[in-house]
């Protein structure tokens, strides 16, 4: 009777330590193959200590990686339990029934963890072995995007990477990149680390975020923008309204005419208007407002890289008439006949007099003061 009743007392937890440590073998971890067990650093992961109900004592140890030496973790004979003062370091370790609960698991966690639970059946003690290998999985931190270069010159090299701080591999990574005036991004097509924009040019210009994920998370940077510097381009001169010679285009007299100038550039350029080698406007657009013959010339359109200190020009020649005196033998020709200055008259299929005569499908003229 005394023996059984010693049998059902529970154990101090003071020889429990000793007396469990004493059924590791020499490698420090019984035979048995371990379960595979994944936590995520900052998270709660529970082992649990076989099947059997209502052990009589349960001690947790726990075997660094590449140590053979196993330290003890926590002990509980069902009315008590202790956890070792060293196991912090595992994180915020704790016992529920037999399982040992690990919560805000640290990188400090992986290793093997040995649970050794004490049964009595059929006046008989046996042990049973739970026996785990605990990876710690590190999430992502969020990602930075590093340029060598801000603003590049087109043509020159740029390269971009995707820092990150930690993170458990393998790390795969995403480009996304939207232009100023793109409704949305797009992705780059760039699966690595680091993008590589060689030779730089102006579409490349915009907004890059990049992405990383492990087999725990997913973070995206804040967007980086990438200035590329180019231009300016030749000039492209317009005319309104556009009326064309071959010489370039004309107006008439006392009208309104814009010559608007765009040279693809950044920064954007800036323009000046010179009219025969004088500089008459700056900006984009040039009006004037009610023409005249002294606005006949040849107008150039200066543009200017402030950055690149670079210049291109283009020119065109702009011809003013006015209109002939007699309307409605102009119109005669459907459309209203004009005439560089000096101003002159035509009649359809006659010359009116003094003035040199000009044959234009049937259509003579005279020269008036």
């Amino acid at each position: 009777m005394v023996g059984q009743r010693a049998l059902h007392r529970p154990p101090g937890l003071l020889l429990l330590t000793p007396l469990c440590l004493l059924h590791l073998g020499a490698s420090g971890q019984p035979d048995e193959v371990a379960t595979s067990i994944q936590g995520v650093r900052g998270r709660s992961v529970e082992l649990a200590c076989g099947s059997q109900p209502s052990p009589l004592v349960v001690f947790w140890s726990f075997t660094p990686l590449g140590s053979l030496i196993p330290r003890p973790v926590a002990v509980t004979n069902g009315a008590e339990s202790k956890v070792e003062a060293g196991a912090s370091a595992l994180g915020a370790v704790s016992l529920l029934n037999s399982s040992l609960v690990l919560g805000e698991l640290r990188e400090s966690a992986r290793g093997h963890f040995l649970c050794q639970a004490l049964h009595e059946a059929g006046g008989r003690l046996h042990t049973a072995y739970a026996h785990f290998r605990l990876t710690v999985l590190v999430p992502v931190s969020k990602p930075q995007v590093r340029m060598n270069e801000l603003s590049p010159m087109e043509g020159t090299s740029v390269a971009a990477t995707c820092a990150v701080r930690e993170g458990t591999e393998p790390v795969t990574f995403a480009w996304q990149h939207q232009a100023p005036r793109s409704p949305e991004a797009t992705l780059v097509g760039v699966t690595e680390r680091l993008l590589q924009l060689d030779p730089v040019n102006r579409t490349h210009l915009g907004w890059y975020v990049c992405s990383a994920h492990n087999a725990v998370n997913r973070l995206s940077s804040d967007e980086a923008f990438l200035d590329v510097i180019y231009g300016p381009d030749k000039p492209v001169i317009t005319v309104e309204p556009p009326r064309f010679t071959e010489e370039g285009f004309w107006a008439s007299e006392k009208e309104e005419v814009t010559l608007s100038c765009l040279a693809a550039s950044n920064p954007p350029s800036h323009y000046v208007w010179l009219r025969d080698h004088t500089q008459v406007h700056t900006g984009p657009t040039y009006t004037i407002t009610s023409t005249s013959r002294a606005h006949t010339g040849r107008y150039t359109c200066l543009a200017h890289n402030s950055r690149l200190d670079i210049h291109t020009q283009t020119t065109v020649q702009l011809t003013i008439y006015c209109e002939c005196v007699e309307r409605p033998s102009c119109w005669g020709l459907h459309r209203p006949v004009l005439w560089q200055t000096p101003c002159t008259l035509w009649k359809v299929g006659q010359k009116l007099g003094g003035g040199r005569s000009g044959g234009l499908n049937g259509v003579q003229r005279r020269e008036t003061g």
